[in-house]
């Protein structure tokens, strides 16, 4: 049994380690997503469309998804939650999807139970994207701002994509000058993928900062249509250099 600590590949062996793939066709892939904005901007809803459209199979937005079970570690509460599902499935026209809510701000970043216990979800569900809203109450505790406690979260995330192979969608809110996330830089390096959304109650846009291995894809917008008891994101217009146009 060899005593090495991690892998050495041979380039060889490096040219055989798989390509990331997306789990939403062009936006989403299978690595660690940053989402970020401002409260109320259509964070949760942007992340909860794709993590739906995933776990039913449905294309979002016409995108075609990798279909999947995911894991919805939602620390900000589910008293909306439902509402929110329920007028994506009536929009949709799906029935319930392989999708599994924690609702909880898992705290994996400095409690290994937590780390540990949010593998054990991970395995027992089979999920594939595990989406943690909100950055914020996930690191309960510890200071944004900090590159040690920003990094000691960064590094659990990976341990657990590690352990079991599944995407991460990290929701974050955005700093007092909206222009990137809030807290530590270290952030930014550590994503694979970088969404900043903007909007209010009647516009939703949404832009792509960062795309590791791929081309960003193109900025989007997305407006509120009331659906059942909550709203739904509906895609009617694109954005050119932060302009929206019909």
């Amino acid at each position: 049994m060899s005593d090495r600590l991690w892998p050495l590949l041979s380039l060889d062996e490096l040219a055989e380690v798989p390509e990331p793939a997306w789990l939403v066709d062009g936006h989403l892939t299978d690595g660690f997503t940053v989402m970020y904005g401002p409260p109320g901007g259509g964070k949760t809803f942007l992340a909860l469309s794709w993590a739906l459209a995933i776990a039913s199979g449905h294309p979002w937005h016409g995108r075609p998804v990798k279909p999947a079970p995911v894991l919805y570690v939602s620390g900000e509460g589910t008293g909306g939650l439902h509402r929110r599902v329920e007028a994506w499935k009536i929009a949709e026209n799906q029935p319930a999807a392989r999708m599994y809510v924690v609702p909880f701000g898992v705290r994996f970043g400095q409690d290994r139970d937590h780390a540990v216990g949010l593998r054990q979800d991970v395995h027992s569900t089979g999920a594939k994207l595990v989406v943690v809203d909100t950055l914020a109450r996930s690191m309960a505790g510890s200071d944004e701002n900090s590159a040690q406690d920003m990094g000691m979260h960064i590094q659990a995330l990976d341990w657990l994509r590690e352990k079991t192979g599944c995407a991460v969608l990290l929701v974050h809110h955005s700093g007092v000058e909206a222009s990137r996330p809030r807290g530590s830089t270290a952030l930014f390096g550590a994503a694979d993928t970088l969404v900043k959304i903007t909007g209010d109650d009647r516009l939703v846009e949404v832009f792509c900062e960062k795309q590791k291995d791929a081309a960003p894809f193109r900025p989007l917008a997305f407006q509120f249509s009331p659906t059942g008891r909550s709203v739904v994101l509906s895609e009617r217009r694109s954005v050119v250099s932060g302009y929206s146009v019909v």
